[in-house]
């Protein structure tokens, strides 16, 4: 059994939402630091290409379906957890993790002290 950030659940108001939310950003980390070959990653900056049938079942919740992860990525979209662009095929898209916004929102939820933003890759 997946063990969830009770951290991210509080941030998102969802456990699905959460655990999805930590998948990319476990593979976003680990793509740019690691360059792990068993990653879903499109080899630039951390973008991960995933499937929603194969994203279905990275989550591992029984009984979630293809659409309500759908929702639930849009959301993390929207909500600026995730940034998204257009994938190798048109009904997929690539996600990756923006952990800035992550750290200020767990800040905001009094989850963290106060987030220190190390230089981006392309600023060094």
């Amino acid at each position: 059994m997946m063990r969830i950030k009770e951290k991210l659940v509080r941030l998102t108001g969802d456990v699905v939402t959460a655990v999805i939310l930590d998948l990319y950003m476990g593979w976003s980390y680990w793509s740019l630091w690691v360059g792990d070959p068993e990653i879903p990653v499109c080899a630039t900056q951390g973008w991960v290409e995933r499937p929603l049938s194969e994203l279905k079942d990275d989550v591992k919740i029984p009984g979630i379906s293809e659409s309500a992860i759908q929702q639930r990525l849009e959301w993390l979209v929207l909500n600026g957890f995730l940034d998204a662009r257009p994938g190798s095929a048109p009904e997929i898209c690539q996600y990756r993790a923006n952990v800035y916004v992550v750290k200020r929102g767990l800040f905001a939820i009094g989850c963290v002290e106060e987030p220190e933003y190390p230089p981006l890759w392309w600023e060094e």
